[in-house]
């Protein structure tokens, strides 16, 4: 089975949220959003833990944090 992708819509239309389900390799990769469609907080599952590279913005788009994982265990914040 290979990738998947379910999406979520605010009232006005805006995309509100995005997650890709990859069974094979056991990944998903999430991206929600604020209301003005900027990007809210991404990142990535790796067999159902935190993996990689997590974002979080601010709603006008400015970078928040950025938090790194590897296998579940933050390794890294940054602000």
């Amino acid at each position: 089975m290979g990738a998947t992708t379910k999406k979520s819509f605010f009232e006005n239309g805006n995309l509100k949220y995005k997650v890709t389900y990859d069974f094979e390799n056991q990944k998903s990769k999430f991206c929600f959003y604020y209301k003005n469609g900027n990007v809210r907080w991404k990142g990535m599952l790796k067999n159902g833990k935190e993996d990689g590279e997590w974002i979080y913005y601010f709603e006008d788009g400015k970078i928040f944090c950025k938090e790194y994982w590897k296998d579940g265990i933050k390794t890294e914040c940054n602000f």
